[in-house]
Order: structure tokens, then C-alpha cells, then sequence
């Protein structure tokens, strides 16, 4: 019997359709992600040349430098959210909760929106927050959370518009709402706000973007026994989005964005840097460098090792993923080989998953980082491992 080709999706059998509707959303989520890398590595590129054409230039250091900086740390978190998605879709993600005020994580959030706000000659003001807003939550969670909500009210708000902050408390809720004067949106585009990858289509020539900032503060929202939610009258009439928290009774925790600066510099130490990708590996040398450290540069596993013996330094870091032997190997035989001297080992990584930490820790790491990291955190675990007589410490993820 003939069997009609179908015209539509709709008209193929119901596992088929799934299975065409899932690839063609996998298809256009690559399509967008490689979208969204090509756009800050632009700028990272004009900021290279400008360094090469205008090098002995200041102001056009300068002007390069924060260019290539906000560039590299918005490629950051965007790769930090499609891993934070990732681990609370499978479960995987710790959150740190204690009493925490919400005025502080407001105005950080807040703060680190500023480059955004500038460019569009927009305003974001935050109302005065009660004392007593003070909820039970992981602070860099909840910080992630309202940055998300903040930068979509930005990005749909057209320039020299407005996003105003409103906290207060009601019993035994905090809740804070974010209102903008934006493009708005309809009711079917309120029912699919949250979804992973969706975002608003008309009316914005700034619907950029990979659609997980709004997915990801709801689950994260959600994580802390809280509530989300989006209204909006209509088209061009500006969105509100409400969040709800449980509130807490205790004093909060202070909350400070950002990693804290070590109290003093380490004292020059004798590095070693194994990493096959020999810009990472040059880049670091570099930067240890300047900050008075001795380094040698090995660029597979078995160059790391034969360096190790005839350098003997007092602090190795190790790419994890090398040719010939990988960062694990030459960790262990280290430690093997080591009956005197213990260096302190630093796992440089491109993989954050709990079984690479669980892993290094196991092959005698004392820390591990996640590229890309902040130099701050470097110093500071540097520091920390230089300055410390107790042995191995918790594994530390770098956030840019």
C-alpha cells in the first residue's frame, strides 16, 4: 500500500516526530552557541591586533586590554552556565547553604551588570532592602541567579531604559521583583520562558544569546525551596519577574563577589608548567614571571618529568590531558619519586566534573583549577599551598 510522504512533522508517527523535533533543537542550539562564541572572540581579535599595530600606544593598551577582558570573561560564563545546567540536570551540583542578606548580593549582581548598563545607557536601581531580607541560601548561587535575571530585564529593555529592583518581606518569604520598561511579551512567550534554550524571537534585535540564563535561575531558584515567575501586560509594555525565598532567622554570612586577594604575596618559588597547549603553558610562565617566580615549560608528560629531575621545583603545575604521559602519570610519579621534597601539584584542567577532581586528589593533587581561571585565584592558591604545612586541600573550581 502507498504510504503518502508526510508534509510536516506533524504528520509523522509520534517517536519519529520527537526524534526530528530533538535533533533539529540540537541542531540549532549548535548553530547559536558557535554564534555566541564567534561574537566575544571578535573583539578578542581587534584587541590582539591593536596590540601588535599599536603596541607602544597606552591608551590603545588600555582600550585593547578591557576589551579583551570583558570578551574573555563573557565566554566564561557562558561556559560556566552550560556546565551549571549540565550538573543540575544530572544531580551534580553542591550548594553551600547559610544565612545569607540579600542587600549585598544584590548590589553585586548589580555592579557586575555595569558594563552592560553603560553601552546601553540604561539605569538599574536597587530600592532600599529591608534589614531582616535574609534568606537561607548558597551565596554564589543566589548571586548567578539575580546576574541571570538582571542581564535578560537589560537585554530586552531598549538603550536609556530602566530595571528597577524592589525587595521586601512577607512572613516568612523574601521577595524580590525585577521590572523593566522592555519589548514585554505574549502569554505563549510567559509559558516558555524557563525552558532551557528558548528565548523570546520578535521585537528585539538583541534576542541573541543561548537561552539557559532564565533556565538555569530556575532551577537554581528551585534548588533553594523558591519561586520564579514572569508577567508582562503585553507587547511593549515591559516584563516583571518575581522571586521568592524562604526566609531566615540567623545573622546572615557577609557575601563578597569575586576571589579574595591573598593577605601577601607568595614568596618566589622554583615552578615547573607541563601543558601541551604551549600558549597556556607560555601564558602562565609568563605571568608567574612577573610575579618574581623562577618557571620551567614542558609541553608533553615525559618532558615534565625529565625537567622535574633536573629542576626540582617546589611547585608543578600539570595539564591534566598530555601526550606520551597525561598530568595523572607524571602526578604519581612524582609523588612516588619524592621521598624528601613534596612539591605542591596543581591540576590545570579544561574538565570540572567531580570525577576529574575526585581523580586528581587521588594522584596526589593539592588543588585542582578549572580553565579558564582568574590569576587573583592562582595567587591565592599559590599562597594558600606555599604558605600552608597541612597537606593536600579541597579541590578549587576557578570562576572568571
Amino acid at each position: 500500500m502507498f504510504n503518502p510522504i508526510p508534509r510536516s512533522i506533524n504528520e509523522l508517527p509520534l517517536s519519529e516526530a520527537s526524534f526530528l523535533l530533538e535533533n533539529r533543537q540540537k541542531d540549532d542550539f549548535m548553530a547559536a552557541l558557535a554564534h555566541e562564541l564567534r561574537n566575544p572572540l571578535t573583539p578578542i581579535c581587534a584587541g590582539i591586533e591593536l596590540l601588535k599595530q599599536g603596541g607602544d600606544d597606552p591608551v590603545v593598551v588600555l582600550l585593547a586590554r578591557s576589551m579583551m577582558e570583558r570578551q574573555a570573561k563573557h565566554m566564561a560564563r557562558m561556559i560556566d552556565d552550560l556546565t551549571d545546567i549540565s550538573k543540575i540536570a544530572r544531580g551534580r551540583l553542591d550548594l553551600q547553604f547559610e544565612p545569607v542578606s540579600l542587600e549585598s548580593i544584590l548590589q553585586s549582581a548589580a555592579e557586575a551588570c555595569r558594563p552592560n548598563l553603560e553601552t546601553l545607557e540604561q539605569r538599574l536601581s536597587v530600592s532600599r532592602v529591608p534589614h531582616d531580607a535574609v534568606v537561607n541560601g548558597d551565596a554564589t548561587r543566589l548571586y548567578e541567579v539575580f546576574c541571570n535575571v538582571f542581564n535578560n530585564a537589560i537585554k530586552y529593555t531598549p538603550a536609556r531604559g530602566e530595571v528597577r529592583v524592589m525587595t521586601r518581606r512577607e512572613l516568612d518569604r523574601v521577595i524580590v521583583a525585577v521590572e523593566d520598561d522592555g519589548i514585554g511579551m505574549t502569554a505563549e512567550e510567559l509559558a516558555h520562558i524557563f525552558e532551557t534554550f528558548w528565548q523570546v524571537k520578535q521585537g528585539s534585535q538583541r534576542s541573541n544569546g543561548l537561552g539557559i540564563g532564565l533556565a538555569l535561575a530556575e532551577r537554581l531558584v528551585h534548588l533553594h525551596s523558591g519561586e520564579i515567575s514572569a508577567s508582562s501586560p503585553g507587547l511593549g509594555c515591559g516584563s516583571t519577574f518575581t522571586i521568592s525565598l524562604p526566609a531566615a532567622s540567623k545573622s546572615p554570612s557577609p557575601f563578597k563577589c569575586g576571589i579574595p586577594a591573598p593577605d601577601s604575596a607568595p614568596a618566589p618559588q622554583k615552578i615547573l608548567v607541563a601543558d601541551d597547549n604551549r600558549d597556556c603553558a607560555c601564558g602562565l610562565a609568563l605571568l608567574l614571571e612577573r610575579s618574581g617566580h623562577e618557571v620551567r615549560i614542558a609541553v608533553n608528560g615525559a618532558d615534565a618529568l625529565a625537567v622535574y629531575a633536573e629542576f626540582t621545583p617546589t611547585v608543578v603545575f600539570l595539564d591534566l590531558v598530555m601526550p606520551i604521559l597525561d598530568g595523572y602519570e607524571v602526578a604519581r610519579a612524582i609523588r612516588k619519586n619524592s621521598h624528601e621534597s613534596k612539591p605542591l601539584l596543581i591540576a590545570i584542567s579544561g574538565w570540572g566534573q567531580e570525577k576529574a577532581r575526585l581523580r586528581a586528589t587521588a594522584a596526589g593533587f593539592d588543588h585542582h583549577l578549572v580553565k579558564p581561571f582568574a590569576f587573583e585565584e592562582l595567587e591565592s592558591v599559590l599562597s594558600e599551598g606555599v604558605l600552608s604545612e597541612k597537606g593536600p586541600v579541597d579541590a578549587i573550581s576557578a570562576v572568571a
